[in-house]
Order: structure tokens, then C-alpha cells, then sequence
């Protein structure tokens, strides 16, 4: 799905009654569109060659799976009481936080309070194409380190108001806002380096890992091998149920759900390297390409195939 779709999306539900519960708003407007929630932020697409920038009020907790792009992804909170998901460490997020997120990397957001999902953020997102030239300029910088910062009570808060200035340039388009968007964008990156190296700068710590995040790691680490609740319930000493309790309240998903997204995840990078689809499914712990790419068109709308070929028309 393409970025105007989701654009698309978030200015219907202006017109909707107020009277109509946030889901059903959502729901209505998909099936009057014919978009699908259930992976609408899963293999989205960007209408830029080089930067795509927009505000998200947030769709639905349920929409919103462990996933990964082929692009950068910058995040500013405005609200919402979310815990952030990177790889295998969780971080508790806070309006005026920053997330930086990678290509290829696995992330989401875990909603602690389910009666209360806002979660509106400002996103910028920047194409491979886009950071190819910027990096050069960057030399002691690591750009394919995910990183979070806390902007709210330091001199950085005032990134906000980049955010927000690029995001009304792709709104009004006016002549030549493209220039002013890839302009804005140069300097948001180049204010961000320096509150990287500022050492008064509130740079997030990973939450202590508990039994979730050990387990995570474990995954992380064996996709390639049969994962199952009664083994890893033996490697940490806990039953079966104490596993499936735990995705289940603190991710929302099942463990088999979660280990299958992690995989799938993995199989993206492995695809964008041109590596044999029968190869990648073994790589990941599928029994078979079959399984592979059922689990694959599932998640992500379209098949392995389809989407290697879609990155290489990029």
C-alpha cells in the first residue's frame, strides 16, 4: 500500500459522524476504499523517490504487526502511552521522543492500556536512493543503528517544529515543496547527528530485560530451528502457558504469531539479497516454500516473488 492511500484513509475519517466508535469510522472507509487492515502497515510504499513525509493519528493497535521497510523510518511522538519494540528490546515512549528505524530492521509499538491506543506521530521516511547521498556526509555516523532520543525538557524539543514544517509542505504543495521537503529533511538528519554527539542529549535505555525480552533474544537467535512453547518453556524454566501468557498480554499476539513475524522479517532482508527462495524458507524455519509463501502472501498481501520484484523496479 502506497503512502496516498494512507493519506487517503486518515482525511476520510474527518468526514465521518462523530458519533461512530474510531473502528467502525476505520473499517467503514476501508471497505468503501478496498483496503486491508489487517496488514495496512505492512509492505507500505513510498510515492517519493526520496522522502515521504505525513502525520499518522494512528489506525488500530490490531493493524499494527511487527514489521519492517526497505526504507529509513523516523518517528516523533505527539502522544500516546505505548511501550516501542526495536529488534528485541522494548523502550517506554513518551510524547517528544524520537525513533529511528533502519531498513530491515523488525519493530512495532505494544499497547500497554488497550482502553487508550492514540498513538498520533509524525513520520518521515527516507528512501535508500535519498541516504545514499546523505551518508557520505555523515562519516562517523552509524546509520544502520536504530536509535531513540528524548527530546521533551532539552534544547532538542525544537526538532518538533521540523517535523511539523515538512509535514505542511507535503500537505499544501505549493511550488516547489518538494525542494523545501528534501531541504527541511537535510537539516532535520543533520540536527538529529548533533544530538547524537551532544552528550546533554537524553538518549533512550532499552527497559530491563525480563522474561519477554530473554525470550525474544532466544528467537532472534534460532529462527532456523524448530521453535516450539514446550521447548522454550524448558530453556527458561517456565511452563508452556507462562510463555503463552505473556505474548498474549504483553504483545497481543501468540507465540507462534510473533515467531512467524520474526521470521518473515528475516526473510525480507534475505530476499532483498537475491538469495534462493527455497534457501531463505529454510534459513527462517520454514518446512517447505509452500509453507513460506502462505505465510508470506498472509502477512504482507503479496507473494515472496512479487516482492522482490517490486524492490527491484525501485
Amino acid at each position: 500500500m502506497k503512502l496516498s492511500q494512507v493519506n487517503y484513509l486518515n482525511q476520510q475519517l474527518k468526514t465521518l459522524p462523530n458519533n461512530l466508535e474510531l473502528v467502525e469510522q476505520i473499517r467503514l472507509i476501508a471497505e468503501r476504499t478496498g483496503i486491508q487492515l489487517d496488514n495496512v502497515y505492512q509492505e507500505m510504499e513510498m510515492d517519493d523517490t526520496y522522502v515521504d513525509t505525513h502525520e499518522d493519528p494512528g489506525i488500530s493497535p490490531e493493524g499494527i504487526n511487527l514489521h519492517s521497510h526497505v526504507f529509513y523510518e523516523i518517528l516523533y511522538i505527539c502522544n500516546g502511552n505505548i511501550q516501542y519494540l526495536i529488534k528485541t528490546e522494548r523502550y517506554q515512549i513518551q510524547p517528544g521522543d524520537i525513533i529511528i528505524v533502519p531498513p530491515g530492521v523488525g519493530h512495532q509499538p505494544i499497547f500497554t492500556d488497550l482502553h487508550n491506543t492514540t498513538y498520533r506521530r509524525y513520520v518521515l521516511w527516507l528512501s535508500p536512493l535519498f541516504m545514499k547521498a546523505v551518508i557520505p556526509l555523515f562519516p562517523d555516523y552509524d546509520f544502520s543503528k536504530p536509535r531513540l532520543f528524548r527530546t521533551a525538557g532539552t534544547k532538542w524539543a525544537v526538532l518538533k517544529d521540523k517535523f511539523h514544517a515538512g509535514i505542511l509542505e507535503a500537505e499544501q504543495k505549493k511550488p516547489g515543496w518538494n525542494a523545501l521537503v528534501y531541504g527541511n529533511t537535510l537539516e532535520l538528519i543533520t540536527m538529529l547527528y548533533r544530538a547524537t554527539v551532544d552528550k546533554k542529549s537524553m538518549q533512550l535505555k532499552s527497559e530491563k530485560p525480563e522474561l519477554l525480552e530473554k525470550i525474544l533474544t532466544f528467537i532472534e537467535s534460532n529462527l532456523e530451528q524448530n521453535l516450539s512453547l514446550d521447548d522454550t518453556g524448558k530453556r527458561f524454566f517456565v511452563s508452556r502457558s507462562t510463555i503463552s501468557n505473556t505474548f498474549r498480554k504483553e504483545m497481543g499476539i501468540s507465540f507462534y504469531q510473533y515467531v512467524t513475524q520474526r521470521r518473515l522479517v528475516a526473510a525480507k532482508n534475505l530476499i532483498l539479497e537475491n538469495i534462493p527462495m527455497e534457501i531463505i524458507a529454510g534459513k527462517v524455519g520454514f518446512s517447505d516454500y509452500s509453507s513460506f509463501y502462505r505465510a508470506f502472501k498472509s502477512e504482507y498481501g503479496i507473494s515472496p516473488r512479487q516482492f522482490r520484484e517490486q524492490q527491484g523496479e525501485m
